[in-house]
């Protein structure tokens, strides 16, 4: 009797069995998040586990739309310590509705920190309130980790209304190897991104509709759109300048030679304000950022008087 309940235990220690909706988490049978619990036990499952990459290899969906107000997100601490989302998620068209206060949640987003992953085919709506903020994503961080991770966010909408100093629609930053690439392609960005100074704030703003800001890494954003309101209300903080752009904030500005940006075939339909530097696709392009065949009517984005 010993023995199989032994050889029960080492089953269920090895074989981990979460609460999702359905699925076992390969590519041809995805985990299946249906409700709000489903998701928050995949932020837990990331949040808390004991390895940084739980989610490496996984595949989920979701099959349902969210309308609870998901005030957690996926992907929790700060690295080289962070817990990030490794996996492959597919929204299939569906929404989820967001209420993260990053004071209270210490969120960026729904996907608050990701490495090498993929996410599609999804919506979100409601806000994002913080310091730093994104729709879709927060940060993506692939610094310490191997030398060919690449990030993919294809087909996804923010609805949600930022309201940040340093925000993206879609993703707020890039800290990536010299190797590393983040590609994101036909995305839209609905949402207003607004970034209002408060007394004693020392941080320059960077807001851009579909990225805020890259550090290093490969960067390639591709038929993405910005329809929505993007404004800074204050010149610098701390000396340095707000930059605010339709598609991206500031743009790679490195001397690495393995790096660049290329932002093509995009448009900004929104208007895009601030009394710093304002771009209609990229607010501060850089020196090894290319802008091909992007589309603006340049009356609806310019500086403030």
């Amino acid at each position: 009797m010993k023995k199989i309940f032994l050889i029960i235990l080492l089953f269920f220690s090895n074989n981990i069995l979460y609460a999702f909706s359905g699925g076992v988490g390969t590519k041809q049978n995805p985990y299946q998040i249906y409700n709000i619990e489903d998701l928050k036990e995949l932020a837990d499952s990331v949040n808390y586990s004991t390895a940084n990459n739980w989610s490496a290899g996984k595949y989920f969906i979701l099959t349902n739309d969210i309308t609870e107000p998901v005030n957690f997100c996926i992907g929790a601490g700060s690295p080289p310590n962070a817990r990030m989302f490794y996996g492959n998620f597919d929204g299939q068209g569906y929404s989820i509705n967001l209420a993260i206060e990053q004071a209270k949640s210490d969120c960026f987003a729904l996907f608050s920190i990701v490495n090498s992953c993929e996410i599609k085919n999804l919506t979100v709506n409601g806000y994002v309130n913080g310091d730093a903020a994104g729709g879709i994503v927060g940060v993506i961080n692939t610094s310490l980790v191997s030398l060919d991770d690449t990030v993919k966010i294809i087909n996804c909408i923010n609805n949600s209304k930022i309201n940040a100093k340093n925000a993206g629609g879609i993703v707020y930053c890039v800290f990536g190897n010299y190797n590393s690439y983040l590609i994101i392609s036909n995305c839209i960005n609905l949402g207003s991104i607004l970034a209002f100074s408060k007394p004693g704030d020392a941080n320059g703003i960077a807001l851009g509709g579909i990225i805020g800001r890259v550090g290093i890494a490969k960067t390639i954003i591709t038929n993405c759109i910005n329809y929505a309101f993007i404004y800074a209300d204050s010149v610098v903080f701390n000396n340095l300048p707000s930059i605010v752009g339709g598609i991206w904030g500031i743009g790679y500005d490195g001397t690495h030679t393995n790096n660049y940006a290329i932002i093509s075939n995009c448009a900004n339909f929104g208007i895009v304000r601030g009394p710093g530097n304002v771009g209609c696709i990229v607010g501060f392009q850089g020196n090894r950022t290319t802008v091909i065949n992007c589309h603006y009517d340049k009356q609806m984005c310019g500086g403030d008087d």
